[in-house]
């Protein structure tokens, strides 16, 4: 007779306080002791199953990479640093842990620049970040200051960048620029869209000594509306936004502006973009297996943040960032919280007896019951093959001798045996 496993024992509790482990159950092989050459049971003793705690695993954060070196804090002389930096991000500190150890800031000396003293003509080392520095003839102004700057040789005032010649000019000899970015000396003449000229000169004003593009005469006539442009996007990402377009004014049907031109220059019409998201959080739902099945035992329970706007839908929309909603979307809860059922053998009931004279049995019986009395299934019926019984009833004898008589010879053959 081969071995018998015995049911599987609850679920035990599960290995871990945080973060995943594993629940096991276990059986034994004693259901049937193997006998007369029988084999043990198959199979294995335990079942294990993972789990996750209701409480995340706290994570202490790590160092990333160092970022590039920063360009050096001058471009000469012998005092020049440089930096470099890092971020707790890999991972960042989560669910209370230590953060980083350490430094995020580093610092260091550059490699030995040259002497300041050996900057080119008409330029000198500037290393101080509120000095007053020269404009490029670009955008020549005396009042930029040079934060914007990197410190190390650059033009000193009266003196301007000239990038066509990548050298320090008066700003007298920059010029004026005019459409397109192109360079006119001071003094020349030019004409712009056919019917506007422009001369090269220095302001009225004598503190600005920076030559200006100044307008001298203008005919543009005969303007006209041509064209207009693509509309915009949709001033909105969702829902009912405004988006807009222009023309331009134009001179004979050129792409020449023009001074003004009769109506509007812009249009601006509604957008429909599709409809916002509405998100609220759904009812909880289990996410892991009840830990009992019986006696109040615990799961956990998630819930998802749902576009409740999405009417159309026939399912469940989830909202685009999960986090619309808030971050509390996993709890613990109670599951099969029904009491668990203890089934017993009643005691043994007489019942009617067989015959109505003479001598025959009552028929005992039993109930499988619970802890409530109600009725059950789960009684030992390998001990107790039966649920009936038989004792013998009397009554007053049957008419007949030969009645009587079988009714004696049957009752006699069965006290006998």
């Amino acid at each position: 007779v081969d071995g018998q496993w015995t049911t599987w024992s609850s679920q035990s509790p599960c290995s871990a306080t945080c973060g995943a482990g594993v629940t096991v159950r276990t059986r034994t092989c004693a259901q049937i002791i193997p006998t007369f050459g029988g084999v043990s049971c198959p199979g294995t003793s335990l079942l294990y199953e993972s789990c996750t705690a209701a409480q995340n695993c706290s994570i202490d954060g790590q160092w990333g990479s160092w970022n590039a070196w920063s360009a050096c804090s001058a471009t000469c002389g012998k005092t020049s640093t440089k930096y470099t930096t890092r971020a707790c991000n890999s991972p960042a500190p989560l669910y209370g842990g230590n953060g980083c150890v350490g430094v995020a800031f580093n610092v260091t000396n550059c490699p030995e620049l040259p002497d300041c003293s050996l900057c080119p003509m008409n330029q000198v080392f500037i290393n101080s970040t509120t000095a007053t520095c020269p404009s490029l003839c670009s955008n020549p102004t005396s009042t930029t200051w040079c934060t914007s700057q990197t410190p190390g040789c650059l033009c000193r005032s009266p003196y301007a960048w000239n990038s066509a010649t990548n050298s320090c000019v008066l700003w007298c000899d920059c010029g004026c620029y005019g459409l397109n970015n192109t360079k006119h000396a001071l003094g020349t003449v030019w004409q712009e869209h056919s019917c506007r000229t422009y001369q090269c000169m220095m302001p009225n004003n004598t503190a600005d000594t920076t030559p200006q593009a100044m307008l001298i005469s203008s005919n543009c006539t005969n303007c006209s509306y041509f064209g207009w442009s693509t509309w915009s996007s949709c001033s909105t990402t969702c829902g009912q936004g405004t988006q807009s377009r222009n023309r331009s004014c134009l001179y004979l049907n050129s792409n020449v502006p023009c001074g003004t031109c009769a109506g509007n220059n812009t249009q601006t019409q509604i957008c429909q973009q599709s409809s916002c998201e509405v998100c609220e959080f759904g009812p909880y739902i289990p996410a892991t297996t009840c830990t009992q099945t019986c006696g109040n035992g615990t799961q956990l329970l998630n819930r998802t943040c749902y576009n409740v706007a999405a009417v159309n839908s026939s399912v469940p929309i989830s909202c685009s960032n999960p986090n619309t909603c808030g971050t509390n979307t996993t709890i613990g809860g109670s599951c099969n919280t029904n009491v668990c059922l203890t089934c017993t053998w009643s005691s043994w009931v007489n019942g009617a007896c067989s015959v109505t004279c003479g001598t025959g049995v009552y028929v005992r019986q039993r109930l499988c019951q619970d802890q409530f009395l109600r009725s059950c299934l789960a009684c030992n019926t390998t001990a107790n093959a039966t649920t009936n019984g038989t004792r013998p009833c009397f009554y007053p004898n049957c008419t007949g001798s030969r009645r009587r008589r079988g009714v004696i010879d049957w009752l006699t053959s069965w006290f006998d045996d």
